[in-house]
């Protein structure tokens, strides 16, 4: 008998939560790369760890990633459809990489031990 059947993971998003999108960041890797999103605190630009989600249904949080700069509901707002607030999402990345991944804010410190690299795996991005 399995105690587990039918019962979500509590540690994972449910799957209506996650899309998986291929090639977004094919141009900047050479290949096709697949990246998952999730309703998680993780910028969707740069993974950090926002500590709140940068949208919560069709709000934006107003907010400004410590890390890349994005400013939710500013440089993400004017899009049809979340493939397209993807794509922003994948342009603003494209150029956080391409300029060295570097910390952004003036105001506040990374965390100790702060690793871009890692920190893209968290969603979903290998380089």
């Amino acid at each position: 008998m399995d105690l587990f059947q039918g019962v979500e993971n509590p540690l994972l998003p449910p799957e209506s939560a996650v899309s998986t999108m291929r090639g977004i960041l094919g141009e900047a890797t050479g290949g096709a790369c697949t990246m998952r999103i999730t309703a998680a605190n993780h910028c969707p630009v740069c993974g950090y760890d926002l500590g709140f989600p940068a949208w919560r249904a069709d709000s934006a949080s107003d907010e400004i990633c410590p890390c890349c700069r994005i400013q939710f509901g500013f440089d993400d707002w004017d899009v049809v459809n979340e493939g397209e607030r993807a794509q922003i999402y994948a342009s603003w990345r494209k150029r956080w990489i391409d300029q060295g991944m570097k910390w952004n804010s003036k105001g506040r410190k990374p965390p100790d031990g702060w690793n871009p690299v890692s920190q893209l795996r968290l969603i979903g991005v290998q380089l």
